[in-house]
């Protein structure tokens, strides 16, 4: 079984959850394929994708968005599991941001479906991406352990033991 981790990331967030659920089942081969690098990947010799993305300010990445615009048919003919990395606390706001993030067809689809509470290297942000991460996760700032549970439930759906 060969599965794809397609994603984009801005500051690295997103490739360490991508790098973490690799990590999490060594007996499956995975490929992750950052779309800032490869545009167009073939899928076609995938038997399951995971597609992940980061939400900057409430919008969903258009690199991802675009990509499943295109591969929409293709996708919905794959186990497909589907994630978001963000910083906000459980509730209404996350249910917001993954409604945004994906199109109705796919996350009827999808094996799995979250929304990724993700850590920050704030050093790599400029200030004004301080002042609204700050902004919108408040005191509830991520850490590593809320990321790697989140990843665990995520990958329990997807792939089930």
């Amino acid at each position: 079984m060969r599965t794809a981790i397609v994603f984009t990331t801005k500051h690295g967030a997103t490739r360490r959850v991508a790098e973490e659920m690799k990590a999490l089942r060594p007996d499956i081969k995975f490929d992750l394929i950052n779309l800032r690098e490869e545009k167009n990947p073939d899928l076609d010799h995938y038997s399951t994708v995971i597609i992940g993305m980061p939400v900057y300010q409430g919008l969903p990445s258009l690199d991802v968005e675009h990509f499943c615009m295109d591969y929409v048919s293709l996708l919905r003919s794959k186990k497909l599991g589907l994630f978001v990395c963000g910083v906000l606390p459980a509730g209404e706001d996350r249910n917001r941001e993954m409604d945004l993030a994906y199109s109705i067809p796919l996350v009827s689809h999808a094996a799995a479906y979250e929304f990724i509470n993700s850590s920050y290297d704030v050093g790599k942000l400029n200030f004004i991406e301080r002042f609204m991460l700050a902004r919108r996760a408040g005191r509830n700032t991520p850490n590593r352990e809320s990321c790697s549970k989140d990843i665990q439930n995520f990958m329990k759906r997807m792939f089930p033991y």
